[in-house]
């Protein structure tokens, strides 16, 4: 049996200083017993990395960059389940009659049909990135009778309030029981060949708890000393978890704890982009409100008000209406390129004769476009001199172009300055005038880092010698230990079963 652990966006840093501190036991334990290693994940397509994590395909051939992408025939935005995917590990497991459990893959989608179980939306749900589903459907319903229904909790972006926040801390630090919980529950009665449980509490409390300094600068001082510690206390919880989940496992069980992506301090700008670009596109200084329709809604309607709105219209309605909004008055009649809708990395998208429905841009003009919007974007800088952003890259340069799916892919990925952009700051260019941040932007104070990581801890299995292990190597060791055919995964298998040769380098 394998068992996968996702202690999702768990940072090293972090990871360390609390098993220094003898507050992640379990963790601890398991890194003297096993095999730490840091994978490579994706640089450009952070929300991407879970299609990879879970499919084994790299985001040049899933194509799912974000939960929102571009129907480039239909000029519209379309919700990331109405598109094709890959098989996922579990997927491949129950087609070749292996019984997999799962419980709350981020981001992903219900399967056609499965030999076990696999649940969503269970610690929590979230309309966008965990909605609640299961198959078979009475799974949902038996966790329901024994444990409660899962609680909704919808991140939305914006200033928090103090009751908020408070209302979330509570849930994430609940989050984790609930997942160990099922997953000990399930183990029992469904003996299953692999299990792959998400326990997501550390990454949505990064987002929102990272620097509790700064959200509660204006809230009383009892509510800003129970948010401080909020992000260790979420670890511990999580360390619990995984200390119930592993008691669970028979002896000889192999398992795999591993985290993603890492957390740290939130530096995008996306929500200032927009009225940037829009200055470098039309060549007047940016006007006010140039962030776009959806970033004043954002900035102006209270955090609470508009989750309780995402609650009642429900996942497909909040989905639709996000798509609609996001791009709502464009004339795409004189439209050259258009900000995809993002929350990390800013994505542009270029209206393509040909490609687009209503494109205007002849294809032999795409690189001085390029060129004419990098030029504008990297002249932006913070009031103190430095650039406002990192780097501009296209997609083409950071994916195969023969990857089938580079044309679903925004074409220019935009990387922010690694400071943080304050409450209502500013970005000035010389040509290009000003643009200011109505608001606190996306209100997270956490964002995703390239810090990745695994820890194996062999049952029966021996670990291979893995040169530039990545995370594409996670659903290849998962395969290759259930002894399913690997040779159309994009990653090599860190661990291996015991009957095999011993571990050579790769």
């Amino acid at each position: 049996m394998l068992t996968i652990i996702q202690f999702d966006c768990a940072a090293t840093d972090v990871v360390e200083s609390l098993i220094a501190e003898g507050r992640l036991p379990v963790l601890a334990a398991l890194r003297e017993r096993g095999h730490w290693l840091s994978l490579e994940t994706s640089e450009h397509y952070p929300p991407g990395t879970y299609h990879s994590l879970y499919s084994g395909h790299d985001v040049g051939r899933h194509g799912q960059h974000y939960a929102f992408r571009w129907r480039p025939e239909q000029q519209r935005l379309d919700y990331r389940t109405a598109f094709s995917e890959p098989p996922t590990v579990w997927d491949r497991a129950a087609a070749a009659g292996l019984r997999p459990l799962v419980i709350d893959p981020y981001e992903s989608y219900p399967p056609a049909d499965t030999t076990g179980t696999v649940i969503s939306g269970w610690q929590f749900e979230n309309v966008i990135s965990l909605e609640r589903w299961s198959l078979p459907r009475s799974a949902e319903r038996r966790l329901r009778a024994r444990f409660g229904r899962a609680p909704l909790m919808q991140e939305v972006f914006g200033q928090p309030s103090a009751r908020y926040l408070m209302r979330v801390r509570r849930l994430l630090l609940e989050a984790p029981a609930r997942a160990a919980a099922a997953a000990v529950h399930m183990l029992r009665e469904d003996e299953p060949d692999l299990a792959w449980v998400t326990v997501l509490a550390a990454h949505l409390g990064g987002h929102l708890f990272w620097d509790t300094d700064e959200l509660a600068a204006s809230f009383g001082e009892e509510v800003r000393a129970e948010l401080a510690g909020t992000v260790a206390e979420i670890y511990e919880a999580c360390d619990a978890a995984i200390g119930q989940v592993v008691n669970a496992l028979p002896p000889e069980a192999d398992l795999m704890l591993v985290s993603p992506m890492g957390m740290a301090r939130e530096t995008s700008r996306v929500d200032v982009l927009p009225a940037m670009l829009g200055a470098v596109l039309s060549g007047r200084p940016a006007q006010p409100g140039g962030g776009g329709l959806m970033w004043r809604m954002r900035s102006a309607g209270p955090v609470g008000a508009r989750a309780a709105v995402a609650r009642a219209l429900g996942g497909r309605l909040t989905q639709q209406l996000t798509c609609r909004l996001s791009l709502l008055r464009t004339d795409w009649s004189t439209t050259r390129a258009f900000m995809l809708p993002s929350d990390h990395h800013g994505q542009i998208r270029f209206n393509v004769r040909g490609r687009e429905r209503d494109g205007i841009v002849d294809p032999a003009q795409l690189d001085a476009l390029a060129d004419e919007i990098t030029a504008g974007l990297l002249s932006f800088v913070e009031p103190d001199g430095t650039r406002s952003i990192a780097e501009v890259v296209r997609s083409r340069d950071v994916v195969s172009v023969d990857a089938p799916a580079l044309d679903a892919l925004p074409d220019l990925i935009v990387r922010f300055a690694a400071t943080p952009m304050p409450p209502n700051g500013v970005s000035r260019s010389e040509r290009f005038g000003e643009v200011r941040r109505d608001g606190c932007g996306t209100g997270r104070t956490g964002g995703h880092t390239t810090d990745a990581w695994a820890l194996l801890v062999p049952g029966r299995g021996r670990v291979r010698d893995v040169a530039e292990p990545s995370v594409l190597d996670v659903p290849a060791t998962a395969c290759a230990m259930l002894g399913l055919p690997i040779d159309d995964l994009d990653g090599r298998p860190l661990l291996e079963p015991a009957s095999e040769a011993a571990a050579t380098p790769l």
